[in-house]
């Protein structure tokens, strides 16, 4: 998904104002594979494009319902290898920009443990995405 500076900088203007970092932490967890795919793109643009805004995807992330490391473990093995290699360069981003999401997830051994072993993954998307979550 390719979006432009202009409509990333709205949508970190719009979660401010209006508040919606618990609403948008909360469809991390939906069932749609759909949603989880555009917000995930969306917040790994914010990242690439705006690294300045991280702190709007720091709290999203910290606003996901229960341990924000089990869902990401959830989404980096999800069934949608689009899902999977999209929560595998958030996790390298986020890593990157979040001291604090850094230091939870080197607490969390199975999510670095499913990255590690999507190194022989057969799917190449994901293998690059797995890849790049270790790269500093």
């Amino acid at each position: 998904m390719k979006l432009g500076n202009e409509f990333i900088v709205q949508f970190c203007d719009a979660v401010c104002i209006l508040s919606t970092c618990t609403c948008l932490g909360q469809l991390m967890v939906c069932n749609s594979d759909e949603i989880l795919e555009k917000l995930l793109s969306i917040l790994n643009c914010i990242l690439i494009h705006l690294p300045e805004n991280s702190s709007v995807v720091e709290q999203i992330l910290l606003n996901t319902p229960g341990n924000l490391c089990s869902t990401l473990g959830k989404l980096v093995n999800h069934q949608s290898a689009k899902i999977c290699a999209a929560a595998c360069i958030l996790i390298g981003h986020s890593a990157k920009v979040s001291c604090q999401y850094m230091s939870s997830l080197q607490e969390n051994h199975s999510i670095i443990s499913d990255l590690i072993n999507f190194e022989t993954c057969p799917n190449i998307e994901i293998q690059k995405a797995a890849s790049f979550a270790f790269v500093k």
